[in-house]
């Protein structure tokens, strides 16, 4: 096992995006080279004999495996913000156990086909640092379980959940604005009311001119 790793708690603040936390074991790179760079804190056991002409050929054959390994370094990364945000120590993210990736797909989800996605980059990881695969074909039919519900979920829904809006994106638009420019102002003012309102924008939009002096519009009274 290697010497433990401290990492530094660089949580986002309500004007930073979300982002991992910064730590050696994972340094900063292109995303197609994520799942060879970055580590764990546990030592994989050997795969081959102790040789390094076989170990280099071993290395070089694994990196040739994958041909497009950018979605993965996407996933890879959504798993240690998951990891983070639920402050699972290092020494469980890699090898990572079932009830881990079971949560992780649970919480991940745009829908279910990134959840699959998000599964083939953290098992493509693994298999780079010299691990086995981390789900059992039983684990894999649970999983598929909850997923399966997810689904039925999803598709009850006229439209797929959204993302909501955050302080750092409210920030992001009032930077973008112009507040001495009466349009500028007037989507500034909308964008405030809806998000400490917590209404659609919808309520404070009119999709026409005739709607513009409904009672139910916000006005500048």
């Amino acid at each position: 096992m290697l010497p433990h790793v401290q990492t530094t708690h660089a949580y986002p603040t309500s004007h930073t995006p979300l982002h991992t936390i910064s730590s050696p074991l994972r340094p900063h790179c292109k995303a197609s080279e994520r799942i060879f760079l970055w580590r764990g804190v546990n030592s994989p056991p050997p795969s081959t004999i102790d040789n390094p002409v076989i170990q280099l050929i071993a290395s070089r054959a694994s990196r040739a495996s994958l041909r497009d390994t950018a979605n993965y370094g996407a996933g890879l990364r959504k798993f240690h913000l998951f990891c983070d945000i639920f402050s699972i120590p290092e020494s469980n993210r890699l090898p990572a156990s079932f009830e881990l990736l079971h949560s992780f797909v649970l919480w991940a989800p745009i829908s279910v086909s990134v959840a699959r996605k998000y599964l083939a980059a953290i098992r493509a990881w693994h298999i780079a640092q010299g691990w086995l695969p981390p789900l059992s074909d039983v684990h894999h039919d649970r999983i598929n379980w909850s997923l399966r519900g997810l689904e039925n979920m999803q598709s009850s829904r006229r439209k797929p959940l959204r993302p909501p809006i955050t302080l750092p994106m409210l920030m992001a638009l009032k930077d973008s604005l112009l507040l001495s420019d009466p349009f500028d102002a007037c989507v500034w003012a909308m964008a405030s009311c809806a998000f400490f309102g917590m209404m659609r924008f919808g309520e404070v939009s009119v999709s026409s001119r005739a709607g513009l002096y409904s009672i139910q519009t916000p006005h500048q009274s």
